[in-house]
């Protein structure tokens, strides 16, 4: 889907998500160094589900930083 559309962010919600998918132990959240498709930044967000052990305010910051991050690629 990724290679077919062309997005130029993919967000994963959650980090087993993300880890699953590029096949890493460990990953920081936000922006990922290095993208799983050529040309197509990822980003790694808390999952909002009220079961993941994070603040609101903190997830609700990390979907902040996604939006500053489009806003800064739209630039």
């Amino acid at each position: 889907v990724v290679a077919a559309l062309r997005p130029r962010v993919v967000c994963y919600n959650g980090k087993g998500v993300y880890l699953l998918a590029a096949g890493r132990a460990s990953a920081p959240w936000g922006r990922q160094a290095d993208a799983l498709h050529a040309g197509v930044e990822d980003f790694v967000v808390p999952s909002p589900s009220g079961l993941a052990r994070i603040p609101f305010r903190d997830k609700a910051a990390w979907y902040t930083r996604l939006r500053e991050t489009l806003e800064e690629m739209e630039r």
